[in-house]
Parts: structure tokens; C-alpha cells; sequence
């Protein structure tokens, strides 16, 4: 299918409407449609879909500044009408080439009427859907001058060719009131939130989480440690068991770099790989470094997937990884080691034995701060708003 998106401006690698058309026109294009961004200013981020910048739907266009100082005034006068026509003929060609047409902002806002009058006229001929990120003929802060005479009108009628795409339930409260148009006519689809570019993750491992199953983990474990006796590996991977047993998903993930030393030795090495296979943790426990480089080499990207810092260790001289947890905001399970007595950090939790963890990991589950992060992975995902809400808007 070939699918149109379209705004006065593109700029991929900020947030508001821009940023959400580039995450619209990836996932159509990772799900095999031919995609054009057409807009008047901006740039692509990547080269799975077009870009395509006119300069007379630019906000700098020189007939676009003129006619919008009329319509400022509530006028309309022969500048608007000449960039109406305009740009009803730059448009034609990319509305007789597409499929469906996705416009942001242009029929639910007011600043450029020009083009919401053309965009009026060419849906027609073509489906096209409203996504209604703004709606400012309810807007307090934006008084219409004429709302009752054209083009202002446009802003409190319905098209019948168009599908109002709202971002939030009271968005749709408002278009469907100021539209008079049936709730069930009215799609919800918020707006998703992209984890990989947030928490700044490379994208193997952000492929790699993925195919782990990682947006179902109910906890997910890291272990920044060397493969050595005293740092307890063992006892996680027997930690894990015990929570999974009372009915949690977990995901533990070990750095498990090698001791230049050698102190622990091949065989302890072996057990430990094998180890998780005995329980059936095979694809709950994942040891880092026996991946490829990429995915070896993503220490501080751990701290910020993971949900819990485990440190086990029956040893420690100092112990950073505490430290390090409480800066990006992670508990810390531990043993009661010396060291860490010392420091007193409020985001210590003392974890003894598999019933201790248990515990714990039942109480993490019922933690706001927890609850709210796996929610925000799980239902505003992008990849699961389009599977579940966008492409089934699709003609």
C-alpha cells in the first residue's frame, strides 16, 4: 500500500506531531508500505521511507506569510485564495499516488487555512485520516475570528471522507462534540514512547532484548560482574528459580566478563553456562559476552533496561555497582556485606536466600514506580500501538 503522511513540517528528532510522523512512517514502512513525508520544512532520519519538502507548504513560504497576516485579522483576500490554488495543484500528484493519506495537524488546527482548505477539497477523492494531536476550535488560547464563515468553518465541521484520529480519550471527547460525530467513529491511538532512543540503547541490543521476549519480563535482573566463585552467579541464577516458581517472569542479564586471572577456571565457568538449562531458566538467563561483540560491550546500557540490580557477591573489597545503581535510580538486591554497611544507601535491599528474593520481587511487583515503567513499555510501545491500533485503520 502507499501511504502519504503529510505536515507543515518535519522534524524527526523532536517531540510533538513531527516526531510521531516519523515513528508513523517507519513502522508503515518496516511493515512493507511504500511511505512519502511531504511537508514544508524538515528532514529524514533514516532512508526506509521519503522525504519530500515543498517549499510552498513552509510556514516561511513568502505567500504563506501574507495570506496568514489576513487571515490573522479574520480576512481572507486574494493572497490566501492564490496559495489555496497553489498548493491544491503541488498537492494532486502525491493524493493520485497514494493509497491513504495521514494528515497531522492541518485539519485540526488553524495555522495554516490555506492548506486545511486544499486538504478539505483533495479528501474527496482519497480516504484520508485526521490525526488530531491538537484541536484548537476548543482551545481556549486560540480565538477564531470568524468561526462561523469559511475557511474558520472548516475547524467545527466534520469531512465526510475522513477519519478523526484522536491522541487521548478527552481529545476525542471534544472532536466528537464539536463535530457531532459518533464515539465509535472517533479511533484512539495514543501516542507511543520510543525506549531504545530514550534510554539510548545500540540498536543490536535493542534487537536482541526483543527477540528475548524483554517487554513481557515482569523483572529484569542485571548482574554487571566478573565470572568469578565469590561473586555468587550461582546463587542469582538459584534466585531466579525461586521467583519464577511463584509465578513472575524474570530476565536476568550477566555481563559475565572474563577474570583475566583466571581464578575461577574453565570447569566453574562450564557449570555456570550449563546451570540455567538444569532449572529451565535457558531462556530466562542470558550470560552477555557469550554474544556477539555488540552485545557484549553494553555495561551501561544494562543499568538503564533493567529493573533491579543484583549483587550477590559473598565479597567485596568496595563494590562499585551499588553506587552505580543508585545513580540511575535502580534498587539494589544484596548480601550484607561490610563494605555496604558502610555507605547506608536507602536503595539497598538485604536478599539472603531464594526466599528472600521472592519476597522481594513480590513486593517490587506491587512498587507505583515499577507498575507505571511496565506499562509504559508494555501498552504505549510503539511497535504495540501499531500492531494493535494503527494498521488496522488501514483501507
Amino acid at each position: 500500500m502507499k501511504i502519504l503522511l503529510l505536515n507543515s513540517t518535519f522534524w524527526p528528532l523532536v517531540g510533538g506531531p513531527e516526531s510521531v510522523m516519523r515513528h508513523h512512517a517507519e513502522l508503515f514502512a518496516a511493515a512493507g508500505h511504500e511511505v512519502r513525508v511531504v511537508t514544508g520544512h524538515g528532514q529524514a532520519s533514516q532512508e526506509t521511507y521519503e522525504v519530500e519538502s515543498l517549499k510552498e507548504l513552509s510556514p516561511g513560504f513568502p505567500l504563506n506569510i501574507t495570506a496568514k497576516r489576513a487571515v490573522d485579522q479574520g480576512q481572507t483576500d486574494k493572497h490566501f485564495q492564490e496559495l489555496n490554488k497553489l498548493l491544491l495543484e503541488v498537492l494532486a500528484p502525491y493524493y493520485d499516488w497514494a493509497d491513504a493519506v495521514f494528515v497531522h495537524g492541518a485539519l485540526t488546527t488553524h495555522f495554516n487555512l490555506a492548506l486545511t482548505q486544499a486538504v478539505w477539497k483533495l479528501a474527496e477523492s482519497k480516504k484520508t485520516f485526521a490525526w488530531a494531536h491538537d484541536f484548537t476550535a476548543t482551545n481556549k488560547n486560540y480565538a477564531l475570528p470568524n468561526p462561523t464563515k469559511m475557511p474558520w468553518a472548516l475547524m467545527r465541521k466534520a469531512h465526510p471522507n475522513v477519519t478523526y484520529v484522536a491522541v487521548s480519550e478527552n481529545r476525542k471527547k471534544e472532536i466528537c462534540l464539536t463535530l457531532n460525530l459518533p464515539p465509535d467513529s472517533v479511533p484512539v491511538v495514543e501516542n507511543g514512547v520510543s525506549f531504545q532512543e530514550l534510554l539510548e540503547l545500540q540498536p543490536e541490543f535493542y534487537d536482541w532484548l526483543m527477540k528475548q521476549d524483554y517487554l513481557q519480563r515482569d523483572i529484569v535482573f542485571y548482574y554487571p560482574t566478573k565470572l568469578m566463585q565469590r561473586k555468587n552467579i550461582d546463587q542469582a541464577i538459584l534466585y531466579m528459580d525461586a521467583i519464577k516458581k511463584a509465578g513472575i517472569h524474570p530476565m536476568l542479564l550477566i555481563t559475565a566478563s572474563q577474570d583475566v586471572y583466571g581464578t575461577a577456571g574453565q570447569s566453574y565457568e562450564s557449570y555456570l553456562k550449563e546451570y540455567p538449562a538444569q532449572l529451565g531458566l535457558e531462556k530466562d538467563i542470558f550470560f552477555l559476552n557469550d554474544y556477539n561483540d555488540e552485545i557484549g560491550q553494553v555495561w551501561t546500557q544494562g543499568f538503564r533496561v533493567a529493573d533491579v540490580l543484583l549483587f550477590p557477591s559473598a565479597y567485596e573489597g568496595h563494590g562499585l555497582p551499588p553506587l552505580e545503581a543508585a545513580l540511575c535510580r535502580l534498587p539494589c538486591w544484596t548480601q550484607p556485606l561490610p563494605t555496604l554497611a558502610e555507605w547506608q544507601l536507602p536503595s539497598l535491599t538485604m536478599v539472603k536466600n531464594p526466599t528472600d528474593a521472592t519476597n522481594a520481587a513480590i513486593g517490587l511487583m506491587h512498587s507505583p514506580a515499577h507498575i507505571a515503567r511496565k506499562m509504559a513499555l508494555r501498552e504505549h510501545h510503539w511497535t504495540t500501538l501499531y500492531l494493535n491500533k494503527i494498521q488496522t485503520l488501514l483501507p
